[in-house]
Formats: structure tokens, C-alpha cells, sequence
């Protein structure tokens, strides 16, 4: 997802299209490649992520934690 609630919208269309270019010159075989699209909450993202970070924190698996043991 490109960020950029604030950017005039051709900026930022030109901003995805070019990430998506560049991400078409890596090799990714053997995976899904990640979607490249703009961001559609806003200037009211930062604030919208932040505010996300208690329950990850407190309901997410650890990404180390070993849950196939």
C-alpha cells in the first residue's frame, strides 16, 4: 500500500504505478507477489495505525513464537 492521503492523486498514481514496475524487475519466484495499491483511508491513517498497535500487541501470534512446537 502506498501512503499518501496527502499527495495530489495523479502524484500518487504515478508513485504506485512506478512501484509496481520496479517490483516487476525483481524475481519472485516461489511467491505471491504483494499487491501495490494506493492508500484509501487518508490523512487519517497514521492515526487509524497507531491506534491498531494495542490489540496486535495484545492478539497477534509472536512472529517468533514457535506455534508448531
Amino acid at each position: 500500500m502506498i501512503d499518501g492521503g496527502w499527495l495530489p492523486a495523479p502524484v500518487r498514481a504515478r508513485i504506485v504505478e512506478a512501484t509496481r514496475r520496479a517490483l516487476d524487475r525483481i524475481d519472485l519466484s516461489g511467491t505471491t507477489p504483494p499487491a501495490i495499491l494506493p492508500g484509501t483511508i487518508g490523512p487519517r491513517a497514521r492515526s487509524l495505525g497507531s491506534a491498531s498497535l494495542p490489540l496486535s500487541q495484545r492478539f497477534m501470534v509472536e512472529p517468533s513464537a514457535d506455534v508448531l512446537a
